[in-house]
């Protein structure tokens, strides 16, 4: 089945394209939804230097250069032709 992207909903507001992160819901074309957190890599490197840590974890991870909907766009369809959309996103129910 060819997969295609029907909607992509952002559930809390961008402050800062380029130091930011965002909760996602992916509206699939077959009536799947998938979640997914996004994050910049500036701001990944501001949470590990708030927290004094030296390493960042997160399960449904997808890392753009800054959040627009173009890039994760990009992102959700590589994940999709990869075959990995249920490694990395989490299934809504």
């Amino acid at each position: 089945m060819n997969l295609e992207i029907k909607s992509i909903e952002f559930i809390n507001e961008v402050n800062d394209s380029e130091n930011d992160n965002v909760d996602i819901s992916v509206n699939l074309s077959n009536g799947d939804s998938y979640a997914f957190t996004v994050f910049t890599l500036k701001n990944i490197a501001c949470l590990m230097e708030k927290e004094n840590e030296s390493f960042f974890y997160c399960p449904d991870i997808l890392i753009v250069k800054t959040i627009t909907e173009e890039n994760i766009k990009k992102g959700i369809e590589h994940i999709i032709k990869s075959g990995c959309l249920d490694s990395v996103g989490i299934k809504q129910e």
